[in-house]
């Protein structure tokens, strides 16, 4: 499907892939300075956005300005050099008229991109995403031991793995579609798998 995964980050990472079938290039930019890198972004048809932290890792401001900001700006550079297919990662109940911080931004971000205007956006938006953190997160191990017990369409409704939803991000590409907007809910990113 591609010939090449450009990786475009704040650091290097270990990226492990239980499928090499493309070459892999990393690039580290400055999410501060996104203007000053679009060379890393030109020749690249299709964008994966996938940033985003915490309220409680990053505090207030600078949730926003990882989760709103350094997408926005990703997409505008993006979209500037040619980028013709955008796909999102939100989060279920992302909207801007959301009295919460987090939908809210979500939603915001959506609504930004949307009116960029690329020949295709796919905004995916995952329920609680399930993976090994480095942090600990009550709440979240809560629920992930609550989840073993329950029937596995529950499960589909409300929450999907990281892995997952990277496989139905990539297998999305690959369907096309007439619509120029779509919005992918939780329980639908398993029909991509």
């Amino acid at each position: 499907m591609f010939a090449t995964q450009h990786i475009i980050n704040k650091r290097y990472e270990n990226i492990v892939s239980d499928s090499r079938n493309y070459k892999e290039e990393q690039r580290v930019v400055d999410f501060d300075r996104l203007n000053d890198h679009k060379d890393t972004f030109e020749g690249l048809d299709t964008g994966f956005c996938c940033i985003g932290t915490t309220r409680g890792k990053a505090g207030k401001d600078g949730f926003i300005k990882v989760d709103h900001d350094y997408v926005v700006n990703s997409a505008e550079v993006a979209k500037s050099v040619g980028c013709k297919h955008f796909l999102l990662v939100t989060a279920y109940g992302a909207n801007k008229d959301s009295s919460f911080l987090y939908p809210k931004t979500k939603g915001k971000v959506e609504e930004e991109l949307k009116a960029l205007d690329f020949d295709r956006l796919s905004i995916f938006r995952p329920g609680m995403l399930l993976c090994d953190r480095q942090e600990s997160r009550l709440g979240e191990s809560v629920l992930r031991f609550c989840f073993k017990a329950m029937p596995n369409f529950v499960v589909k409704a409300t929450a999907i793995s990281t892995d997952n939803l990277g496989k139905a991000m990539v297998n999305r590409v690959s369907i096309q579609s007439s619509e120029k907007i779509e919005i992918i809910e939780n329980k639908q990113l398993y029909d991509f798998l």
